[in-house]
């Protein structure tokens, strides 16, 4: 083509003859001149608008054209780095066998390759098998184990769990300040116990390197979307935090990005950019991170060419027409050349010579019209010029794309798996070098031959079948499993996955496909077969019961256990609604069971427990409490556990029993050491007051029944201190037949009910406290006298027990003597059996509801158990456990006699916090001829008597209380008291009487001791004790 030609412009020529004579000829050279100028106007203008229109569109397509190279080439760019990145992290994953590495070696290599990878890589983390977290380090930092948290529920466990690798979405680091995006890469192979996610917090200064360094025209510009339209990524950084993370959806091509529209260049691409001008667009998407690339370049710029002729084109072609029309009427002997000039030119731009120049040598519009001829063809030639550039640069476009299918191809030859090519009759017209590694022939060896001769024999039928089929519906296989030898004879298992190659008619040609080596998997199936046998029979040994149901609700497997503890068997429950009807026999039970299950399923994740907790109805009709623990494995099938958790339920409501009654103890207890106090001060001065009266003085005998009042006051308080940490039983060897007897015949008098005793002689003896197991009977018998009103008999049994441990009871292996006590009454509801044992729990108007409470808190302090059964209408009976004694005789019991109180003469010093105490003992200390001095606590007690040793004046003896709140009470100073003087005398008092202290006065350094409240005999008794028989 010659250089100014248009291409494919064929001319067509025209023949005029002019005939008659010269004013015809005049005539006609008028019309023909105004003729030719009005062609010559519309042509013109039809060639102004059709080239404007034209090279418009030209240049419109050949801008999208570059804007869509140009969005490839920056989605490439992101690609191969976020490719870069998921390679290097999965070959630092595999070369370091992460799933097995020891836990100290793993931070030392995560912190190499976070120091030799800083440009592509922030902070490292492994998750494990299990999802949580095993290490994790950060730039110049390792994390602690308790900084390590449980990831099982987020994507960048779960996606690699399943063999893919994750890229999250865009956000700005806490750190530095920066755009980053976590990756994670599987490790390990997914069959294996030692699998795992590595995660990577991921900065994207690579991404805004590309982004940036794209230029194209002088204010064309690039940013990046995620898959939810938000800006992630823009070429001017300043502005980048500024729009992060804005959403760009009023943009169309961001909206056919996320809407997947297919990218066409007839499209409407223009619209209003994000800058807010008038631009044309184009779009790329980012595969492995689901991003689009959007390119946009100002229309302003892009017709910049295009606009700048119009004006010039308009003022010659209004010129065109004055010129034509002026020189029409002027100059029409002249025009006839001229306008054959002009003929010649248009012929010649119609013939396509561009560089063709029309010469008319006039200052006239003709001259101005040839100008604007030449003008025209210049521009147009420029035109042209532009196209064929354009060309050149699509010609480029096609040598990179045929470059990018080169690094394609390098890319299957260096891939593991057998890509490979076949014809309609299976010879094979490609393969990669892996097939060399799989089964040991090169590409070479196998080219143009069948794939049935490197197949086992006994799979070359199968295969021939399914390729048949394939061929005739044009269709492709996937994962299919095919046994091949390899050149050297073994046999190797591989997965093939293939698609249809078709011709633009829709003709098959062949197939392609990639075949995978999965021999190791297929060897790891069998041993999982192996496993699973193995696992039946573990199963039958298993604790618990198990159940597998498959997805359409048949029960397959219960083992031994599931059948000991429900006594159901596959042929009583062959699916689950046997066996929520026969479990949940109660239909409004059964329905809240299956909704909750349902619930359950439908929220947790596969391999997920789902552990529940119902009462189950077993065959015999019995009812147990049953821990659930269903998961659903990957093949759908529910996997169940059944713990039978009844006697533990048991168990833990006699904890809670205890713990309710300690809580009472503490209240009680206290209540019991100020009533004590106040119980002090009574009968203290009540012993003073009856020293002053006669024996035989009216006043005497009101004063001797105020004591004995104050005394079963005393009593109440030692009940109280049942329930306190001061209660504990003051234990000595027994005999239960009279403790049993009397308890009952006191608490019966005057009552319809009466008792029958049914109580061997070789009964054992007990280690009780008698005066607590006293109590413990008469609550019990007055329980039972109560739910007779109208009276009746009471059965009183007693039987020696001996408890090996050979079954579960709450007993420790020993003898015991359990006394058994039954009444005739109403009985007990089931609803109250559980709660009979509770503080405050009572049935009764006017009970206390702490009857059964403190016969409960009395039975276990003496390390004993007490059990009731009932039916309503058949009477209660209570079992007690009481510990039996070694020996074989009761200590002979000495009675007590009233004698008159000892005097003395000594200095004492009296410790007390309570002012009426300190008040009464000093008026009883000073009758009985001691000199008394008070001190509030131990601290003060110490300095009184170190002081009095210094003067020469010590102390004959010390009386102190146990307990000073907010102070050093009695345990504290005798300690601090021998000390300062090693042969000190001291006498301890506490309103807790059943103290462990008070008990064992003697190992603590005490000489004596007092129980409050004390009688002036009481305390002149234990004073004569300690000072006259200490002198």
């Amino acid at each position: 083509m010659k250089p100014g030609r248009l291409p494919g412009f064929e001319p067509r020529r025209v023949a005029i003859t002019m005939k008659g004579n010269f004013g015809l000829r005049k005539s006609m050279v008028k019309r023909l001149t105004f003729y030719s100028v009005m062609l010559i106007v519309f042509f013109l203008l039809l060639t102004g608008l059709a080239t404007i229109y034209v090279s418009h569109n030209i240049q419109k397509r050949a801008e999208l054209r570059g804007l869509e190279k140009t969005a490839q080439q920056v989605a490439v760019g992101i690609n191969s780095h976020l490719d870069r990145v998921t390679s290097i992290m999965g070959v630092f994953a595999e070369a370091q066998d992460l799933g097995s590495m020891d836990q100290n070696l793993l931070n030392p290599a995560l912190n190499r390759l976070l120091i030799h990878q800083r440009r592509f890589l922030s902070e490292l983390i492994v998750i494990g098998v299990d999802g949580k977290e095993r290490a994790r380090v950060s730039p110049f930092r390792i994390h602690q184990p308790s900084e390590l948290a449980d990831r099982s529920s987020s994507p960048e466990y779960q996606v690699p769990m399943t063999g893919r690798n994750y890229i999250g979405p865009v956000y700005i680091s806490k750190q530095g300040n920066v755009p980053v995006a976590v990756v994670a890469v599987p490790y390990g192979r997914p069959d294996a116990v030692g699998k795992g996610a590595l995660v990577a917090e991921v900065p994207l200064r690579e991404m805004w390197r590309i982004v940036s360094e794209i230029e194209f025209g002088q204010t064309g510009y690039v940013y990046v979307v995620d898959h939810d339209g938000r800006l992630v990524a823009y070429k001017e950084l300043s502005e980048m935090y500024q729009l992060f993370g804005q959403e760009m959806l009023r943009i169309p091509e961001v909206r056919r990005f996320i809407q997947r529209v297919p990218w066409d260049v007839n499209q409407d691409h223009e619209y209003l950019g994000l800058v807010g001008k008038q631009v044309i667009g184009s779009y790329a998407p980012v595969d492995l991170a689901d991003w689009g690339v959007i390119v946009e370049l100002p229309s302003e710029e892009a017709f910049a060419g295009i606009r700048r002729i119009l004006v010039p084109l308009a003022v010659l072609l209004v010129a065109a027409v004055l010129t034509a029309s002026i020189t029409s009427s002027l100059l029409i002997k002249r025009i006839t050349a001229d306008l054959d000039r002009l003929r010649r030119g248009a012929e010649a731009i119609r013939d396509g010579d561009l560089a063709h120049e029309i010469v008319i040598r006039r200052d006239d519009e003709l001259g101005l019209l040839a100008q604007v001829f030449n003008s025209m063809t210049s521009r147009l030639r420029n035109m042209v010029e532009n196209l064929e550039q354009r060309v050149a640069e699509r010609e480029r476009a096609e040598a990179a794309l045929r470059e990018s299918e080169s690094k394609y191809r390098n890319l299957v030859e260096s891939t593991a798996d057998w890509v490979w090519i076949c014809d309609t009759r299976d010879r094979n017209t490609y393969s990669n070098q892996a097939v060399t590694q799989l089964l040991g022939y090169t590409p070479q060896e196998i080219f143009n031959k069948s794939t049935y001769e490197l197949m086992h024999p006994d799979d070359r039928g199968k295969v021939a079948n399914w390729f048949r089929r394939a061929v005739e519906r044009k269709h492709g296989w996937k994962g299919s499993i095919t046994r091949w030898l390899h050149k050297d004879g073994s046999v190797r298992y591989l997965e093939s996955t293939a698609q249809p190659i078709l011709d633009p008619d829709g003709q098959l040609l062949g197939f392609t496909g990639i075949d995978r080596d999965i021999t190791e998997r297929k060897r790891a199936q069998d041993i999982l077969q192996e496993s699973e046998e193995r696992f039946r029979h573990l199963s039958e040994l298993s604790p618990f019961g198990i159940s597998m149901v498959e997805r359409d609700g048949r029960y397959v497997y219960l083992n031994r256990r599931f059948i000991e503890i429900f006594g159901y068997t596959l042929d009583d429950i062959p699916t689950g609604k046997d066996w929520f009807r026969k479990a949940f026999p109660d239909p409004k039970q059964r329905h809240e069971v299956v909704a909750t299950w349902l619930s359950d399923l439908k929220g947790a994740a596969r391999d997920a427990l789902r552990p529940r907790e119902y009462v189950v109805t077993c065959k015999d009709g019995t009812q147990r409490q049953i821990c659930f623990n269903p998961v659903t494995m990957k093949d759908g099938r529910e996997f169940i556990t059944y713990e039978d958790l009844t006697e533990r339920k048991r168990i833990e409501e006699e904890l809670l029993r205890i713990e309710k009654l300690e809580s009472v103890g503490v209240l009680a207890g206290g209540i019991a050491h100020d009533f004590n106090n106040l119980l002090t001060g009574i009968v203290g001065y009540l012993s003073l007051a009856m020293m002053s009266a006669k024996p035989n003085d009216k006043m005497y005998l009101w004063l001797k029944e105020a004591e004995k009042a104050a005394a079963r006051a005393r009593e109440l308080t030692q009940q109280l201190l049942t329930f306190s940490r001061g209660g504990a039983p003051v234990k000595k060897t027994a005999s239960l037949h009279g403790v049993v007897a009397d308890s009952c015949e006191f608490v019966l008098r005057g009552s319809r009910s009466r008792c029958e005793y049914d109580m061997p002689e070789d009964l054992w003896l007990g280690e009780i406290d008698e005066g607590q197991i006293s109590q413990v009977i008469g609550n019990i018998v007055m329980n039972a006298d109560q739910a007779m009103p109208d009276g009746g008999v009471i059965k009183v049994a007693a039987r020696n027990f001996s408890f090996d441990g050979s079954y579960e009871f709450p007993l420790t292996p020993g003898r015991y003597i359990m006394v058994s006590i039954r009444d005739e009454g109403a009985g007990i509801r089931n609803d109250d059996l559980s709660k009979v044992f509770d503080p405050y729990f009572t049935t009764k108007p006017k009970g206390s509801g702490l009857g059964l409470a403190m016969v409960y808190s009395i039975v276990k302090k003496h390390d004993g158990h007490v059990t009731v059964e009932s039916e309503p209408g058949g009477g209660a009976a209570f079992h007690l456990y009481l510990p039996a004694s070694n020996g074989t005789e009761a200590p002979t019991v000495v009675e007590e006699k009233e004698c008159a109180p000892v005097v003395g003469k000594a200095k004492v010093l009296l410790m007390d916090d309570e002012e009426i105490i300190c008040q009464v003992a000093g008026e009883m200390l000073a009758h009985l001829g001691y000199e008394a001095h008070i001190a509030k606590d131990g601290a003060a007690a110490l300095a009184m008597y170190e002081a009095a040793r210094e003067n020469a004046e010590p102390f004959d003896l010390v009386l102190m209380d146990l307990t000073i709140p907010g102070g050093m009470g009695g345990k504290e100073t005798i300690g601090k008291l021998l000390e300062i003087d090693p042969e000190a005398r001291a006498i301890v008092s506490s309103g807790y009487s059943n103290d462990p202290i008070m008990a064992e006065y003697a190992s603590y350094g005490f000489r004596g001791v007092v129980s409050k409240p004390y009688r002036l005999a009481d305390l002149a008794e234990v004073l004569y004790q300690v000072i006259g028989f200490g002198r």
